[in-house]
């Protein structure tokens, strides 16, 4: 399902290693023409930018550029002040000027690429990259540049064949190995990626970075301990590296080793205190590891002093906010980050989600579109980009009258079971529809209607003359009030066959027919981003266990299963959950109980598109799709929402859900 996210990545709440630096080395043209005093003024300038100090470094570019307009260095440290205070088009303003009057400059077309990579604009940076390094293939900046561009750009193959060919131009260097390595990580390729990072460590032991990155690639591979170790090397190498130590930090984190990871962030902050990066990544994780709200904002108030101009912040804070339940705080956070940064596809994306919990839906399901081209989402969509590059992607406005249209899945199952309902719509509008489905989900879905085709990921792309994503038709179909969600009774069903397999399973179980029985899942993925709230501890459930003349079966699935086996013999729940293959199964034994219970996960979004009674246990704040301030769903009629009075709540709720279960007992009785 679909989570909100802070830059970059939102794990919840991660940032990148650096903010984009560029370089503040003043490169003269061949025939300068200036006076001593101008370039004196200009290294003061760039003194003053060191010390974050913008506003006395743009007073003193101004005059000399009074002076002289056309004074190339002087426009160039003026594009520089206009990049530290994130007014990235006036930047590139100056650095253009800079640019022509001296255009085989390398420094001065490596600030202009990542002036305009801030502005969003991957692809024309990394060909700005590419000159500068063309120009000065030993230039640093510009190489890093580069890297951190292909890496944005999301396209590892396209970042291997660059790195590849780095390596093949400098066949000694270990720099070149150690980016090919993180290429490889990005696109799995694990086992390759160390081989090709132990190649470089192979040219200079001493490599600090080659350590770093063999602990990113441990790290992905889940060898947490082994990723720890490779960072200490790198740190103890290099113990001024702001991203080793940000690394070591993540897979601290990771291994739920809180306060080690924080005295890493911490270090950041010591080395890089001009930096707003290391006290937003510190503030994000106060919340997301601690719940430290207070914390977390005093530390974001700590960015914004360095710089007050600085988006990534912004959306922090916003990010936070929502978790906290200030939404509408957090609304105006994401609007300012946008307006300091308006190609921000994640802030967007998270004013989406704001905007949709609201019920704002006209201006939600518009940002809602960002979420195809966000970074922290790039894994989910590389392959639906792909899809659209071999089956054109409809532009959402043209008719369909008469069109084959495939509709994509595109993030978890409960999201493929709620967007279904919208292939309807599309036959309505005249088109043929097959929906690409995950197979765990395919033989409940030939339960939709026999209208539909079903394209497996192991089938062959049928030949449609368009194709599309499930979570974009709302917007494309200008669905803009709640009131406009096409709501059914039902439009999944249980296979009758496997529905009387199960009804045998669960009449053996049973212990009398008059008993109330009860589907229940407690606990979500553990790596969703928002699990610590969503999902609820079974100590805190099994007071229900309890209750008179009430059976309850676990449709339970993954780790959160193993609570079951502590429970004490009086608390008996069946587990069904283990014995479901697919969601043919889950829905089979739906079918044959009397209430399904969940926290909220994809099983809810099943029991709800069968039409049958549901009761989600949501947090205080939930996720978009479940509104605010009702115990309804217009999303699935059948079902009730049982909604944290404050957060963390869940003893609230159990009571609440426990004198519920007793009146519907005794209505069966």
């Amino acid at each position: 399902m679909s989570t909100r996210k802070s830059s970059n990545k939102h794990g919840h709440h991660a940032l990148p290693a650096k903010k984009p630096q560029p370089a503040t080395k003043v490169s003269q043209p061949a025939a300068p023409k200036y006076d001593l005093q101008d370039l004196l003024e200009i290294r003061k300038c760039l003194d003053l930018l060191d010390n974050r100090k913008s506003e006395e470094a743009k007073a003193i570019c101004m005059a000399v550029l009074a002076r002289n307009p056309t004074l190339v260095f002087a426009n160039h440290a003026r594009g520089l002040v206009a990049m530290q205070e994130s007014k990235f088009a006036e930047g590139e303003h100056y650095l253009l000027k800079a640019v022509e009057a001296d255009p085989d400059n390398a420094d001065y077309l490596g600030n202009l690429a990542t002036c305009i990579l801030s502005q969003d604009r991957i692809d024309e940076s990394i060909k700005v990259y590419e000159r500068a390094i063309a120009i000065d293939k030993d230039n640093r900046a510009a190489r890093v540049g580069l890297a951190n561009a292909l890496h944005q750009k999301n396209d590892p193959e396209a970042s291997i064949a660059y790195f590849q060919d780095a390596v093949q131009r400098e066949p000694e260097a270990p720099g070149p190995l150690s980016h090919l390595g993180r290429a490889l990580i990005d696109a799995k390729r694990y086992e390759e990626a160390v081989a090709t990072i132990l190649k470089s460590l192979e040219l200079q032991i001493s490599f600090a970075p080659s350590h770093t990155a063999l602990g990113e690639a441990f790290h992905a591979m889940e060898m947490y301990k082994e990723a720890i170790e490779s960072h200490k090397t790198a740190i103890l190498l290099d113990p001024q590296d702001t991203y080793a130590h940000n690394k070591i930090a993540d897979t601290y984190l990771k291994l739920k080793r809180v306060d080690e990871a924080h005295e890493h962030m911490m270090r950041v902050i010591e080395i890089a205190p001009k930096d707003p990066n290391g006290y937003v990544k510190l503030g994000a994780s106060y919340f997301t590891a601690k719940d430290d709200f207070e914390a977390s904002m005093a530390m974001f108030r700590r960015a914004l002093e360095v710089d007050p101009k600085y988006a990534l912040t912004y959306n922090n804070i916003g990010a936070v906010q929502h978790d906290h339940g200030e939404t509408h705080e957090a609304v105006a956070n994401f609007r300012r980050a946008l307006e300091l940064r308006p190609n921000y596809p994640t802030a967007k994306h998270n004013l989406a989600l704001s905007l949709l919990l609201h019920g704002e839906f006209k201006e939600g399901w518009e940002c809602h579109e960002s979420r195809l081209i966000t970074r922290e989402r790039s894994h989910v969509y590389r392959v639906i980009h792909k899809l659209f590059e071999v089956i054109p992607k409809w532009d959402g406005k043209s008719s369909l009258e008469g069109k084959y249209i495939l509709l994509m899945h595109e993030q978890g199952f409960g999201d493929s079971i709620q967007f279904l309902r919208y292939a309807r719509k599309v036959m309505e509008m005249g088109a043929r529809v097959a929906v690409h489905v995950k197979n765990p989900l395919y033989r409940l879905f030939q339960s939709f209607t026999p209208e539909v085709t079903l394209i497996r990921e192991s089938d062959p792309l049928p030949p449609a003359d368009c194709s599309y994503v499930l979570m974009s038709l709302p917007y494309a179909m200008g669905m803009e009030r709640v009131e406009d969600i096409p709501t059914y009774p039902s439009y999944l069903s249980a296979d009758k066959i496997l529905a009387a397999s199960w009804q045998e399973k669960i009449a053996a179980l049973s212990k009398s027919p008059q008993h109330l029985r009860v589907g229940i899942v407690w606990g979500g993925n553990p790596e969703h981003g928002n699990d610590r709230h969503r999902s609820i501890p079974l100590d805190r459930v099994k007071q229900l266990f309890t209750l008179p003349k009430i059976e309850f079966y676990s449709l339970q699935k993954g780790k959160p299963l193993e609570g079951l086996k502590d429970l004490p013999p009086e608390m008996v729940v069946h587990d069904l959950g283990s014995a479901c293959e697919d969601f043919a199964d889950t829905a089979a034994a739906i079918s044959n109980l009397d209430l399904v219970i969940s926290v909220d996960t994809s099983v809810v979004h099943l029991a709800g598109a069968m039409g049958h009674p549901t009761w989600v246990l949501l947090p205080h704040v939930p996720d978009w799709r479940w509104l605010n301030d009702r115990a309804d769903s217009p999303w699935y009629p059948s079902m009730r929402l049982f909604r944290q009075p404050a957060i963390q709540d869940w003893d609230s709720v159990m009571r609440h859900v426990a004198q519920e279960l007793i009146a519907l007992q005794q209505k069966k009785g």
